[in-house]
């Protein structure tokens, strides 16, 4: 039997159990989704008894198959969101959305405690989002919730809880820490100083690095489980791994989010003010990261002209580039749609446009000029010449050409790394030996 990583990839609907082999090929997979519940406020939430039970089973199946020998198991999963345990590790609330509205009153009430909201916002390198700061989360629990605050033993971000179910063993990882939770002070690299006045550090697990393991006794074999990763971060880690020189991963799909794993700067006010802000990397390190909900108004507006225009409604997969077209419409330097990315109204109709094809085209124009600036923003003072693009925008012809056209002096790297996140979380848990072999084939293959 060929050896193989087991990684659960848990993302906001499709919950994912990924094998692959000693080479990094996917060779097993298994995909679910679970209906929400809703928590005791009404509010839609992730069902934790029902996605523990499914993760033990799987992992039990996939353990026992004759089809491969299992040697490791680690966990992508969405950031911003904890799985509270008592002191027997059972989950003692509901998985609270990070949509979850937070009141204005607490808000207020945190921030004329600890400090002003720009000024926390920059030493904590995030913006307020309200509940999608998880550390606010935990604030909210304390006051909102005190009975259940008091049988609160940890406070597991959902990937570390993952890696508890075989571990029985409580952690915290930079990755999760520092996806925009407003808890950790980027310049004093620890957690930020409300933290611990409000005595919430006595529920954060002691912290360890991303590619820290525990070997296990499952099913009758010894496994090294892992720490656990959120899933943005997961899926820089194999660029990180696979290029040696300094680069930018532009990775798109609902979000696209623009990594910067080489920033030294601070963020300044126009950062925060444009949703720009700081994760941390696999041993703590800074990575800038602008965010852009790109995808979710491309999907928005397709649905509009699809409808306006009486096509199919992926028609738009087979609009290919028009290069006179493009340059037309670019030189008259018009806007024509209403996006919910800018504030501003659109100065022409797009319904005065000829037709679908002409429509997408410009579209296309005005979403990329928000992407490159937000690219830009990105990068900041960064000396780097490399930008790597993966996920769905990878196959758009009229966005990848704007791209190389302004940032034409950068070596554009088409990149479609298949399941990218889960490759990353398998490529943390992998022996020396693994992850030398597949670093040297992803590098003659950016070489080349």
């Amino acid at each position: 039997m060929t050896d193989a990583i087991l990684v659960f990839d848990i993302g906001k609907t499709n919950k994912k159990c990924l094998v692959f082999d000693q080479h990094f090929n996917l060779i097993d997979e298994v995909s679910t989704v679970f209906p929400e519940h809703q928590d005791e406020d009404g509010f839609p939430c992730d069902d934790i008894a029902a996605i523990t039970e499914w993760v033990l089973a799987t992992a039990r199946e996939k353990i026992c198959s004759s089809n491969y020998n299992v040697e490791a198991i680690n966990f992508s999963a969405y950031g911003a969101t904890f799985v509270y345990i008592d002191k027997f590790g059972n989950s003692i609330s509901p998985v609270y959305n990070y949509l979850k509205p937070l009141t204005d009153q607490k808000a207020d009430t945190f921030f004329s405690t600890y400090g002003k909201k720009e000024v926390l916002s920059k030493e904590t390198s995030s913006p307020f989002l309200g509940m999608l700061n998880s550390g606010l989360q935990l604030y909210w629990l304390k006051y909102a919730k005190p009975e259940k605050y008091a049988r609160l033993k940890y406070a597991l971000h959902l990937p570390q809880y993952l890696s508890y179910l075989f571990t029985n063993t409580a952690i915290s990882e930079y990755t999760s820490i520092g996806c925009h939770t407003m808890l950790w002070d980027f310049s004093k690299k620890q957690y930020h100083d409300w933290v611990n006045q409000e005595g919430i550090n006595s529920i954060l697990a002691p912290i360890t690095n991303t590619t820290t393991y525990t070997k296990v006794e499952l099913h009758g074999k010894t496994i090294k489980i892992g720490a656990g990763i959120h899933d943005s971060s997961s899926a820089l880690l194999p660029y990180l791994y696979q290029s040696s020189e300094p680069f930018i991963l532009l990775s798109t799909g609902t979000w696209n989010i623009t990594l910067n794993p080489f920033e030294e700067g601070e963020l300044t006010d126009d950062d925060l003010a444009n949703d720009c802000l700081m994760f941390l990397g696999p041993e703590g390190q800074k990575v800038k990261a602008a965010r852009l909900f790109m995808g979710k108004e491309h999907q928005v507006q397709v649905e509009k002209l699809t409808q306006a225009f009486n096509v199919s409604a992926d028609a738009y997969k087979t609009v290919h580039l028009n290069k006179p077209l493009l340059e037309k419409l670019t030189k008259e330097g018009k806007r024509y749609f209403s996006l919910e990315l800018t504030d501003a109204n659109e100065t022409a109709n797009w319904n005065t446009l000829a037709d679908f094809e002409t429509a997408y085209h410009q579209l296309i124009i005005e979403l990329a000029t928000l992407q490159i600036a937000s690219i830009e923003r990105a990068i900041g003072q960064t000396n780097v010449k490399r930008l790597f693009i993966d996920g769905g925008f990878v196959d758009n012809e009229i966005f990848l050409h704007l791209i190389r056209e302004n940032f034409s002096t950068f070596e554009i790297i088409p990149a479609q790394l298949p399941v990218g996140s889960a490759l990353g979380a398998a490529l943390t848990v992998a022996t020396t030996e693994q992850l030398d072999e597949w670093k040297s084939k992803q590098s003659k293959k950016v070489s080349a």
